[in-house]
């Protein structure tokens, strides 16, 4: 497993780039300083690039949010997100009950889909978790939610399967996190997103069919970004600034390469190489 300094050392090895958003690009704050140039970069050398994330909001809205963050829409071809794969899945409830979990700002995922919003487990054919790292609306009421829940056996539709989420230098709970304590309760759970093969197969379509050995993943987290990629067949790049950044280097300072060696040698799921922030 190799150390890259940045992308430019495998740029001609590749022909597109699956690229996760927060803790790679930017850090729910702002974009990283070196994100704009390496975008550019990558696309002066003719490359595809598709975000990828699993964010509950669907494909459109994260490409404002981007620009908000100081990424411009100009600098990816595509992106496909948990919220857009939700949604997808969202639509075979036409005309059902739905207990939404999340912050209205995520209730995009619903927009153009005739459902009745409820306020209990009781009166809901399905709960719809849309539970972000800053929705506390959600969070407060969520497990008194799926204690009643699980008393209807209702079905959970997940928009986002991260158990965290960097929001600045904060880490905090979201979706994923919620959806595991249902599980555990014995309830049913249905995940969009990464490591899930449909919204690798959804980036691959927008990239335009790209032999998966001319694809790279990079992300930062072992049990989505790189879990997914693995499973998917394409290669990885695991970013060592995200959210295990307090696993690898809990001491802080200069990173240890032979601890972080260590350290991934010792994970089910394994990247083709890592790097220290996503730089050209």
């Amino acid at each position: 497993m190799k150390l890259y300094k940045g992308i430019s050392e495998i740029i001609d090895d590749y022909d597109a780039f699956f690229l996760d958003i927060w803790g790679v690009l930017h850090n729910g704050v702002y974009a990283y300083p070196e994100t704009n140039e390496c975008l550019e970069n990558i696309l002066n050398h003719g490359k595809k690039i598709c975000l990828i994330s699993n964010t509950p909001r669907r494909e459109e809205q994260i490409k404002v949010q981007n620009e908000l963050y100081g990424i411009p829409k100009n600098l990816y071809h595509n992106a496909q997100t948990a919220g857009g794969e939700c949604f997808k899945r969202v639509k075979e409830f036409e005309g059902k009950k739905c207990l939404f979990m999340g912050s209205d700002l995520f209730m995009e995922i619903i927009d153009g889909v005739d459902l009745e919003l409820v306020d209990s487990a009781k009166e809901a054919d399905f709960i719809l978790n849309a539970i972000s790292g800053t929705s506390l609306v959600g969070k407060k009421h969520a497990k008194e939610h799926l204690k009643e829940a699980i008393k209807y056996d209702l079905p959970m539709l997940c928009a986002n399967p991260d158990l965290v989420v960097h929001v600045g230098d904060e880490l905090l709970k979201c979706a994923g996190s919620y959806a595991k304590i249902y599980e555990d309760m014995g309830g049913k759970v249905e995940y969009f997103g990464k490591p899930y093969e449909s919204i690798y197969n959804s980036a691959l379509n927008a990239v335009g069919r790209i032999d998966k050995s001319r694809i790279l993943a990079v992300g930062d987290s072992l049990l989505t970004d790189i879990k997914g990629a693995n499973n998917f067949g394409i290669d990885s790049l695991f970013n060592l600034t995200g959210i295990h950044k307090e696993e690898i280097n809990p001491e802080g300072g200069k990173i240890n390469f032979d601890k972080v060696t260590d350290f991934i040698n010792k994970q089910k799921y394994v990247p083709t190489g890592i790097i220290e922030g996503f730089k050209w």
